[in-house]
């Protein structure tokens, strides 16, 4: 597993461990858009991980908070997702 993704994770468990959820999500959000492109893999990263290992209660809010700050409108090309990459195949490179 690559080394931002191991990270990422220990993040995440640590957040969702956490009473402040909404503080570090917003700040999680905030860094998507960060000019440093590191910055914004792990934030990435980051969100991922909150979103797959997340409650269901939680797990709605998370996403509409990083979709919100993706500013993602619609998602288009929906029908060649399978053509893609998925993000394990790219961490076990």
């Amino acid at each position: 597993m690559m080394i931002s993704a191991i990270i990422a994770v220990t993040f995440v468990e640590n957040i969702l461990r956490s009473e402040s959820l909404s503080v570090y999500l917003a700040s999680v959000a905030a860094k998507l858009s960060d000019d440093n492109p590191y910055t914004r893999l792990l934030a990435h990263l980051i969100s991922l991980a909150l979103i797959t290992n997340s409650s269901r209660g939680n797990q709605m809010d998370i996403v509409e908070k990083i979709w919100n700050a993706m500013a993602i409108n619609e998602l288009s090309g929906i029908d060649d997702l399978s053509q893609q990459l998925t993000l394990e195949v790219l961490i076990n490179q």
